[in-house]
């Protein structure tokens, strides 16, 4: 599964050089990053139940048991996301506005990468989805970690700052059990392709939405000169 993580990185290097995390290093003040975050509503209110669903399709034991810790490590981060959303002074969205055209693209690519689950045909598809999304995770957090640096205000917050980041950095132990368990798996040709394939999707789901979140940075910016 070692190609596996090397595609994974190569999807990564390319995410990295998004336009949001370019236009990102123009940013500064956290209001400006205030209605980006607040459109990232949807997503991490869905989440938990995205990885539980995920977990209940998995039949390998053992893979099963590794995910429940690693979402037993997740749990609670969005409350991590509403304390921020209350320093950023964004009140707690509301379902009217969760369902508005707004949050249009975030819901979209939240039950595009849900559909992914059920949509699964094997464990290799259900880890990669998992993996993907933890991927794509680091290069934001990372990204928004130096931001909140930047503007000395990573004390202040938990969800947008190194605090987080270090929470997911805190997985490695676990994922390389995780990655043990995978190395396990003997994969064909056919089934990486298949494997390669859901990362792509998953990862085009996310330039999507982040293409969304650009352009309302970038308003911002140009309504704040």
């Amino acid at each position: 599964m070692n190609t596996l993580y090397e595609y994974l990185e190569s999807k990564e290097n390319k995410f990295r050089q998004h336009s949001f995390f370019r236009n990102l290093k123009s940013v500064d003040s956290l209001s400006q990053l205030a209605l980006v975050a607040a459109q990232l509503s949807f997503w991490v209110m869905s989440f938990q139940d995205l990885l539980r669903l995920n977990i209940e399709q998995v039949q390998d034991k053992k893979l099963s048991r590794l995910l429940r810790c690693h979402q037993t490590e997740d749990a609670g981060h969005e409350e991590w996301f509403l304390h921020d959303l209350a320093v950023m002074q964004i009140a707690e969205p509301r379902l009217r506005t969760l369902y508005s055209q707004t949050h249009t693209p975030t819901r979209d690519a939240t039950y595009f990468v849900l559909a992914q689950v059920f949509e699964a045909q094997s464990d290799h598809e259900r880890i990669a989805l998992l993996l993907t999304i933890e991927s794509a995770a680091q290069v934001f957090f990372s990204q928004v970690a130096d931001f909140s640096e930047r503007l000395k205000v990573s004390k202040d917050l938990m969800y947008f700052s190194n605090h987080h980041l270090n929470a997911e950095e805190s997985h490695d132990s676990l994922d390389h059990d995780m990655e043990n368990c995978l190395n396990r798996m003997w994969l064909t040709e056919d089934k990486k392709r298949i494997v390669y394939s859901l990362i792509d999707r998953v990862y085009h789901a996310f330039s999507i939405l982040f293409d969304h979140f650009n352009a309302t940075l970038v308003e911002n910016l140009s309504v704040s000169v």
